[in-house]
């Protein structure tokens, strides 16, 4: 029987039996009592460091999970213990909640804009060295650093034996997998188990076998990996290997891609696997290699949401590689986002970063911008809201003279609201190296080894901590109206527009339809609102990136806000722009919902005003299209030009839907008619008909805008 050719026959019922496995031995711990486990062995040895339990925890955790593999499967490695680590680790990330720290600032001002919190999630691990070393490569570096480490830092002399024990179990795991594999007859992926037990990854195979297998002991450790590396980067050279000695046809190749990005979606990540594609040199070459079209054929082929692309894009980026995945666009495949390398670089250099690393640049999460293995970019550890200053604003009794005086009260308690978020976050940073040391992620990055401290205790070559700012175009409108309203018609006096918004504009209807739909709105490259996007943006980036952390780093400011526009919406008063209590912000850098309904090039106009090397923590476009704009054989053109058109103008991500509004209402009224519709939703995508109704309107009323 031939192995190969079989995905199509597989595919389903792979992640359908990959959470139901009959899991070896018979007589595994259920999840339930794993956790217990974890939870005794905690209790029992708190006079160990945290290190040394933590390490000790994650030894035993692999020497006694049950597992699985599939002979269907070209990858070996299921367990039944996804997330049990992250569950113990939340609870003892609350412990420090109890004594004291809630990551909530002072004052109320600031309690309605924002809050901190300890982001043990966004993260992406040396896929290089992992590549290069492979399990015992990485074991064997971490031994080597102990022999000669001075034997009085306690510290790091426990953290480097953590690392050599954790990798010494991911191995005995490995083999476990090895032998079940033989158990079952699983003969394609017997062989590569056991040879990435022994040695770095030969072929390419081994590669993504290995990929698959570390990211399961980092995620089993309590840490996510947000970041599955550049990929056409860190397999090329295995994959020319295999093909120049015969080991391998590129069909195969795609196969096994196939049943790797499968592997991911059975794991049911909501925000979905990013992996990423190109780069640029320091020599500013393009790095587009045939792994790229490779990796866009497999995606269309599956037709699935994750993994979730990454395309990195310079003006070296050859058309070709645009028009392949605008073909991808126009069939509906929203899974991908596109990154701006000549933004990126000199945002990265101005934040103090080696050119020579440049070309690691990944996003890390959703669109989160990172150096690959080199960093801690920590980007959800704050949380600001532009539009929750308003309620604060409009406390003031006191009429302002002059919308120039507005603008300064507001600025005023940005800054007050931004001070506390920042001092709540350093406050609880400090207990993080408790919460969740990691030292399977640390073993993988040389630097960690080098200083011998773990990443939540500023191993990593940067330490940065990032705030996510949301609502700009929500608060650039709310702005503009009151300019509009009060000082430019004079419709309003400023108690006046106190009142409504007190009474979340009931009784002042007439007055809501103004500032919906005279006043100036952000998105429509009207001066008279963009202006106001781009003084609270710079205003909160020039803050926030040259505040210092406590990890020997600084906070970077992010002008993005994924779904976090409708849970922070339902946590804002009305505002301004005649936008009513607990309605949703603006997403991203995109205007407010169906008010960019003066072209896609007027929206791209406005959003380029801001200065993108402000946001260190990264930022996104949104851009939704009718499907008759990309219609005929110059539809791939089109987004060739609005990408090319974007990042020429300095923008840093942007990401595409191509919907009808007729389509998402009759996909509302009758879902299982429109099971395969998918939707980029922020940095990520999912099906339409999984959202949750008020989302599933926002996107209906967004593509009703844009209905010709």
């Amino acid at each position: 029987m031939s192995l190969w050719n079989t995905f199509e026959q597989v595919e389903s019922t792979l992640r359908e039996r990959f959470w139901s496995y009959a899991w070896q031995p018979s007589n595994a711990p259920s999840r339930e009592e794993m956790q217990a486990k974890l939870r005794e062995y905690e209790a029992s040895h708190l006079q160990e460091s945290a290190m040394t339990r933590r390490a000790a925890m994650i030894a035993l955790y692999m020497d006694t999970v049950g597992i699985a593999v599939d002979a269907d499967d070209w990858f070996g490695g299921v367990t039944n213990g996804y997330g049990d680590f992250m569950r113990v680790r939340d609870e003892i990330k609350r412990t420090y909640a109890e004594r004291g720290w809630s990551g909530y600032p002072r004052s109320e001002v600031s309690r309605r804009a924002g809050w901190a919190d300890l982001d043990l999630s966004h993260t992406s691990p040396d896929w290089y060295d992992i590549m290069r070393l492979g399990i015992c490569g990485l074991r064997d570096r971490a031994a080597e650093a102990l022999a000669q480490h001075d034997p009085t830092d306690t510290e790091g002399c426990e953290f480097l034996r953590a690392v050599v024990t954790v990798y010494d179990a991911l191995r005995r795991l490995v083999l476990r997998f090895a032998d079940e594999a033989s158990r079952v007859g699983a003969v394609r992926c017997e062989g590569v188990l056991r040879g990435i037990a022994e040695h770095a990854p030969r072929t390419f195979h081994e590669g993504l076998q290995l990929g698959l297998i570390y990211r399961l002991a980092q995620e089993m450790s309590g840490i996510n990996v947000r970041s599955e590396g550049i990929f056409t980067q860190i397999y090329i050279d295995l994959y020319r290997k295999d093909l120049a000695e015969g080991r391998l046809t590129r069909e195969q190749a795609k196969e096994l891609v196939k049943f790797w990005s499968n592997r991911l979606l059975a794991l049911n990540f909501k925000a979905n696997h990013n992996v990423c594609l190109g780069g640029t040199d320091a020599q500013g070459q393009d790095l587009h290699n045939e792994l790229t079209e490779l990796m866009l054929d497999a995606f269309d082929e599956r037709g699935q949401i994750d993994p979730k692309l990454t395309i990195r894009v310079s003006k070296a980026t050859p058309d070709s590689v645009l028009l392949r995945c605008a073909r991808s666009l126009r069939h509906g495949a929203t899974s991908m986002v596109f990154a701006n390398d000549d933004a990126a670089y000199p945002m990265f250099l101005r934040s103090g970063r080696d050119a020579s690393e440049l070309y690691r640049f990944v996003a890390i999460g959703c669109y989160e911008p990172a150096l690959c293995g080199l960093e801690m970019n920590c980007s959800m550890s704050a949380y600001y809201n532009f539009a929750g200053i308003f309620e604060s604003l409009l406390e003031e009794e006191s009429s302002p003279a002059s919308m120039e005086e507005v603008l300064e009260r507001y600025l005023a308690l940005q800054r007050q609201a931004l001070q506390e978020i920042l001092a709540a976050e350093c406050a609880g940073e400090p207990y993080w190296k408790e919460v969740n040391p990691s030292p399977v992620l640390s073993g993988s990055m040389g630097e960690c080894i080098r200083k011998a401290r773990d990443v939540s205790n500023a191993g990593t070559k940067y330490n940065m901590s990032g705030v996510m700012c949301a609502g700009i175009g929500t608060a650039a409108d709310a702005l503009a109206a009151i300019e509009y309203l009060v000082f430019d018609k004079k419709r309003c006096s400023w108690q006046e527009l106190r009142q409504a918004i007190h009474a979340n504009w009931e009784g002042f209807e007439a007055l809501r339809r103004e500032a919906l739909f005279a006043a100036p709105k952000y998105g429509r490259n009207d001066p008279r609102a963009d202006r106001f996007a781009v003084t609270l943006s710079n205003a909160a980036g020039e803050l926030i990136d040259s505040t210092p952390n406590t990890r020997g780093g600084h906070f970077q400011m992010g002008n993005w806000s994924i779904d976090w526009s409708v849970m922070m919406g339902k946590l804002t008063k009305a505002t301004p722009d005649g936008r009513c209590n607990e309605e949703p912000l603006s997403k991203n850098l995109g205007a407010t919902i169906g008010k960019d309904n003066q072209g896609v090039t007027n929206l791209l106009l406005s959003a380029m005003k801001l200065d993108s090397t402000l946001f260190m923590d990264g930022s996104v476009l949104d851009v939704m299209l009718h499907p008759t704009v990309a219609q005929g054989p110059g539809g791939d053109l089109i987004f060739v030009q609005l990408i090319r058109s974007y990042f020429a103008g300095g923008g840093l991500f942007l990401h595409f839907n191509v919907v009808d509004a007729g389509e998402l209402r009759a996909a509302k009224r009758e879902p299982e008619k429109y099971q395969n519709l998918q939707v980029r939703v922020c940095g990520w995508s999912q099906r339409f008909v999984t959202l949750s109704p008020e989302m599933q309107d926002c996107f209906i009323a967004e593509a009703e805008s844009k209905t010709p």
